[in-house]
């Protein structure tokens, strides 16, 4: 589902047209064709794992990770920021909160890890944003080097993500989601504020998608989902986790609220 830019975000902030082409009869709206189009660097920001939310008030949020934000805003580990302009090979922004309490830069905790990020969503006048500890894949012993995650929280923010609910020493002291099971999950987006709601439920539930604890190329992936009056209250007990297909198409299945073990 498209969000207000037809685009994606990459390292040092890059938008990456994307043309959709429906080549489809009258009474069949599927895509059949994506066309890419070129690469146009947003020169003013620099960060990777960019991540977007559409709100209510019609912005674009995204955070970003070892980043400097916009226009050199600072060095953190994560930092938040507001995307500006309507043509998406275009595009600028400024960083909304550099997030100092996550550390600088590749900065690490007395766990050897550092603070990164992955799913933001924008849900009924809500900013959610999943934090969670690091440690770089060349550290990591990991037979392929990858970035494992571990100990993840959600975090909110009601005025647009200048401040935000559960402080980094709270995430890093008592965290939603302890271990790797749920360490990266993104959101599975519904539009502009959550409010296209005409498909999977999602007038009821929010959906997200984890691998099993890594920055990317995890050994599987997980679906969880919670109930949207839920999502506020950030607590790892009202989520969902699917486990099994029952019926062809996976459209229906067994769902537990605990976290998935699977190792």
């Amino acid at each position: 589902m498209l969000s207000k830019y037809q685009c994606h975000f990459f390292p040092a902030l890059a938008a990456l047209a994307v043309s959709v082409s429906a080549n489809c009869r009258a009474d069949d709206s599927a895509i059949h064709s994506v066309t890419v189009g070129q690469i146009c660097p947003v020169d003013t920001s620099k960060g990777d794992t960019w991540d977007l939310a559409w709100a209510r008030d019609g912005s674009v949020y995204s955070p970003s990770d070892d980043t400097n934000g916009f226009k050199n805003a600072g060095d953190g580990n994560i930092m938040f920021n507001k995307i500006t302009g309507d043509d998406p090979t275009k595009l600028d922004g400024e960083t909304v909160n550099v997030m100092a309490d996550y550390g600088k830069g590749t900065q690490k905790g007395p766990d050897g890890c550092t603070w990164k990020s992955s799913g933001c969503l924008a849900l009924d006048g809500v900013l959610y944003w999943l934090v969670a500890r690091h440690k770089y894949g060349e550290e990591s012993g990991d037979y392929d080097k990858r970035q494992p995650a571990h100990n993840a929280s959600f975090i909110k923010s009601t005025d647009g993500g200048k401040t935000w609910t559960r402080s980094a020493q709270e995430n890093y002291d008592h965290p939603i989601f302890p271990g790797s099971r749920f360490a990266a999950p993104y959101f599975i987006q519904y539009g502009q504020d959550g409010h296209e709601t005409n498909a999977d439920g999602s007038d009821k539930y929010v959906y997200a998608l984890s691998n099993n604890g890594f920055w990317d190329n995890g050994d599987y992936v997980v679906l969880g989902r919670i109930l949207r009056s839920k999502m506020g209250d950030l607590s790892a007990a009202d989520w969902q986790f699917y486990t099994q297909v029952t019926a062809p198409g996976m459209r229906r299945g067994a769902r537990t609220s605990e976290t998935p073990r699977r190792s």
